[in-house]
């Protein structure tokens, strides 16, 4: 349970025969080990620690100390854990196809020990081509069609564009692009004819991706943000750094479109977003932590929006909305009644029998704190 052994060393008197009668006193050593392990994680969303799902399986771990060697592989959640002996020193070497090996000293004291590694994963090659009715078409385009690939909501890295495969001169639609594994969304526009082309890029560790897209007309969206600071001051998701209403780290702003395509969106300086869409349904969201009277306090919104080919929708607001807090904390101060000769703390008591057969009153003297930040009335 925690995760200590004892383990009797081999030696000459370790066997030996009990007899009838006394028997002769044994000195046995005993030596302490203890569990040295840890997890090994791939940071998908760049906070660098290991997360729930960051774990990465079936790496090797390769310890070793002086005269031993071991190696272990990783479970499916990237844990792994071996007894060592305590106050031993040693050395961790991760290998794994399509990740750089990592190398990193421990020293285990006489209680349990863990370190978690980071993978960093090799780039990988992803590629495709963007096409149009046909090559004649193509071509009277494709010197202002703008390539982008953006990584999917939680896997925190930066946008990436792709390289178009010039053919003497030409670019016939080919692009290529070296990116970290993972899901990315490619994303082609040629915003003077509101053509616009999308598709998810499932790079595989080691391996990549390959997509190929078609432009279709599609539709732009024109989103506002806003919400009320505590004072009734309309603000919107531009303004993250407000004396009296300042925003804990940056406002994000999610799209999601379906078939795994959800991403975080940027507005202007005015809080907006205007971007062209492929056709159909879009999700908007938001949440976001802001500091006012000195307590923090969540902000969350929501919208959806319908894209609609070659139109442009009506201007949409997506407005946020405080989460009421009414969180109170209760200590107890004191009490009187209960059995004095219990030895408690004093929320934790020992009731007396009364004559009748029950109990005696027992009353409690309670101190209530509001951490809440919604008026109220007593």
């Amino acid at each position: 349970e925690d995760r200590v052994r004892w383990i009797v060393d081999t030696t000459n008197e370790t066997s030996f025969e009990v007899n009838a009668g006394s028997n002769p006193s044994l000195n046995l050593t005993a030596s302490r080990m203890v569990e040295f392990g840890g997890s090994v994680y791939w940071d998908f969303n760049d906070d660098n620690s290991s997360d729930v799902g960051e774990g990465v399986a079936n790496v090797i771990v390769n310890i070793s100390s002086d005269n031993t060697n071991l190696s272990l592989l990783t479970d499916a959640n990237g844990d792994w854990a071996v007894y060592v002996p305590a106050g031993t020193n040693w050395s961790i070497q991760t290998a794994i196809e399509g990740f750089s090996p990592e190398n990193l000293s421990a020293s285990v004291g006489s209680s349990p020990h863990y370190d978690d590694v980071e993978l960093t994963a090799g780039v990988v090659d992803v590629d495709g081509s963007i096409s149009y009715i046909d090559d004649e078409q193509f071509a009277t385009i494709s010197d202002s069609i703008v390539l982008e690939l953006i990584p999917v909501e939680g896997m925190v890295r930066d946008s990436v564009t792709p390289d178009k495969v010039l053919v003497d001169g030409e670019w016939l639609g080919n692009w290529t692009a070296q990116v970290e594994p993972g899901d990315w969304i490619l994303r082609a526009t040629h915003e003077g004819q509101s053509l616009v082309a999308m598709g998810l890029v499932e790079a595989d560790v080691a391996v990549g991706a390959s997509l190929d897209l078609e432009l279709t007309i599609g539709g732009w969206i024109l989103l506002e943000t806003e919400w009320l600071d505590y004072d009734g001051i309309s603000r919107t998701l531009a303004d993250t750094d407000v004396e009296g209403a300042d925003m804990v780290g940056e406002s994000e702003l999610i799209l999601n479109i379906g078939m795994g395509m959800k991403w975080v969106a940027s507005v202007d300086d005015e809080g907006v977003l205007e971007i062209l869409l492929i056709a159909g349904t879009i999700d908007t969201s938001s949440e976001f932590e802001v500091v006012q009277r000195n307590l923090t306090m969540t902000y969350t919104g929501g919208q959806g929006l319908t894209v609609s080919p070659g139109q442009e929708a009506p201007s949409a607001v997506l407005s946020h909305v405080r989460i009421a807090n009414h969180e109170i904390s209760v200590t107890t101060l004191n009490s009187s009644g209960s059995d004095l000769e219990f030895e408690g703390d004093v929320d934790d008591v020992r009731v007396l029998l009364d004559t009748e057969g029950g109990f005696q009153q027992v009353e409690f003297v309670l101190s209530v704190d509001y951490l809440g930040h919604e008026p109220f009335e007593t």
